[in-house]
């Protein structure tokens, strides 16, 4: 995934101890929350969970994000 959009980009690790990120979030913003993972796959991405943030860098063009997600360090590229 290489230079991906960052719209498909892996989300750093939100829940700890094998819990989905939504376990976490409270009732009435779960809505929110499924509202925005519709908005991003109707973009071509798509949220996975586990994924680890290892690093960000930003410049003048845009932001590079490398994540880890089990298989070995990845890049993403929005800009």
């Amino acid at each position: 995934m290489a230079n991906a959009p960052l719209a498909a980009a892996r989300p750093t690790r939100l829940a700890g101890a094998g819990r989905r990120a939504d376990d976490r979030v409270p009732n009435r913003d779960r809505s929110v929350a499924a509202a925005l993972r519709r908005r991003l796959g109707e973009l071509g991405g798509a949220v996975e969970w586990g994924a680890e943030v290892t690093g960000a860098a930003q410049d003048d063009g845009g932001v590079t994000v490398t994540f880890d997600n089990g298989d070995g360090g990845e890049t993403a590229r929005a800009g």
